[in-house]
């Protein structure tokens, strides 16, 4: 081979490699600043009123459960448990986005993650605080 054609094939296997890692931590240095722009805008108000029609009912009940098998600590459990829950877009919401800017698909995301972990913690906490009374109450009861 000769010297052109040795430098072209090093030049695009370096472009090769060292493009995709540019992008990758491009978008990860995109990810992490604030987004000022309607599209995102748009797509976390979108995400959040997606966030809204998900029931929390399940999150409710494991804080009941926790209140009334732990007290004061299954809140703290309850809490924890729910603020560190998977809260990935769910397939049949991102179907619906798919086609819309990256982002608007961006705040889509930002906004539902926001909005769902709120609402499980807040279902946690009260039922884990319903449950704690319940077995407070029944203890003082029992012992009165």
């Amino acid at each position: 081979m000769n010297r052109n054609a040795i430098a072209v094939i090093s030049a695009l296997l370096f472009f090769a490699v060292t493009c995709p890692v540019l992008a990758q931590a491009n978008l990860r240095q995109r990810e992490g600043q604030p987004h000022e722009s309607k599209q995102h805008g748009q797509g976390a108000l979108d995400g959040q009123a997606a966030a809204v029609q998900k029931k929390v009912t399940g999150w409710y009940i494991g804080g009941f459960v926790g209140g009334l098998g732990m007290g004061p600590f299954g809140i703290a459990v309850s809490y924890a448990v729910a603020a560190e829950s998977c809260s990935a877009v769910p397939l049949e919401k991102y179907v619906e986005i798919v086609e819309r800017s990256p982002d608007y698909r961006l705040g889509f995301r930002e906004g539902y993650q926001m909005r769902i972990r709120k609402r499980r913690k807040r279902s946690a906490i009260i039922g884990s605080l319903t449950g704690t009374a319940v077995i407070t109450t029944l203890l003082l009861t029992v012992r009165g």
